[in-house]
């Protein structure tokens, strides 16, 4: 039986998360950023939040987030690529009873589809830059998010990736544009683009 090598991106992020416990240098900077962001749109999102990450990284966002909204978070699930990034995350949440973790491939793998109808509050944050097809992504999101519910998705402006917002070509309508760009780390800019849309129909057929 042929052995099935594994996806170079994920042993790169395997390497990457096994050099240490926080290997982005996250800090009291992004959790500025990532509260105001939160700031800008928590008035525009369902007072109940049943929330999915893609691309969860080791747990840093969600803690921010779970912090800030609190008992606005009925639970969340997150989901990343690497199995050392959700170890490091699970460390993180051991506390957390509605908190569930997942190693799964949002881009590549599909398995990961079987959340989306119990969520209303769906998270890509700065991972979507990371994929080959980002609009392949979008594409699974809008055939099968449920209308009504939110898609959020930021990404670092310097390598900012998601040109085809899903509220341009997709079945979602822009809700809140929101960028920060005004914080700096080891004396370089940090800019955040992000966009909070709202889900019109399945499969993006506008009514």
């Amino acid at each position: 039986m042929t052995k099935v090598k594994e996806p170079f991106k994920k042993r790169e992020m395997e390497e990457f998360y096994q050099s240490g416990d926080n290997p982005w240098g996250h800090g009291d900077k992004h959790s500025e950023v990532y509260k105001y962001v939160f700031g800008e749109i928590e008035a525009e999102l369902p007072e109940h939040l049943f929330v999915l990450e893609l691309g969860c990284e080791n747990g840093f966002f969600a803690e921010v987030l779970l912090d800030y909204f609190k008992t606005r978070v009925a639970y969340y699930i997150g989901i990343d690529i690497s199995t050392t990034a959700i170890k490091i995350a699970t460390k993180r949440f051991k506390k957390h009873q509605d908190v569930f973790l997942s190693v799964e491939d949002f881009e590549s793998g599909d398995d990961w589809m079987k959340y989306i109808g119990d969520v209303n509050f769906i998270i890509v944050n700065e991972s979507l830059c990371y994929c080959d097809r980002p609009k392949t992504v979008i594409e699974k999101l809008d055939e099968h998010m449920a209308r009504g519910s939110y898609l959020l998705i930021a990404d670092s402006i310097v390598r900012y990736t998601t040109r085809e917002s899903p509220h341009r070509e997709f079945g979602f309508k822009l809700i809140k544009k929101v960028v920060h760009n005004s914080c700096f780390i080891d004396g370089k800019r940090w800019s955040l683009k992000a966009f909070l849309t709202k889900k019109l129909n399945r499969k993006g057929k506008k009514k």
